[in-house]
């Protein structure tokens, strides 16, 4: 993965970010992070290590401006693991379109 990261690296350099207004939890470092200039050597960084899950959803139940999880893509085990971490923080799969009508509906 190294080889991969390094190429990664490459193309990240390229890019142009701007600081988020809700944070992002990096699940390499188990942070919330809102200062653009980390996301290159973070999303690189993330190819080769470790994912500190369980962390990262700790410190994403800790961010007041997050209310709501959700998980996309075809399953909804992430979203079982954050009812056990983390039994204060509401989430929900999102997987079809009944699904993102029903986000919609729970945002607004």
């Amino acid at each position: 993965m190294k080889d991969s990261a390094d190429q990664m690296a490459l193309t990240l350099a390229k890019a142009t970010w701007q600081n988020q207004q809700i944070p992002v939890i990096s699940n390499t470092i188990a942070e919330a992070v809102s200062d653009s200039s980390k996301w290159a050597d973070l999303l690189e960084r993330q190819l080769a290590s470790s994912v500190r899950w369980t962390e990262s959803m700790k410190v994403l139940g800790e961010v007041p401006e997050i209310e709501l999880a959700f998980e996309f893509g075809s399953g909804e085990v992430l979203t079982g693991l954050m009812k056990r971490i983390n039994k204060e923080l509401p989430s929900m799969g999102i997987n079809d379109s009944a699904t993102v009508a029903a986000a919609k509906e729970r945002i607004n």
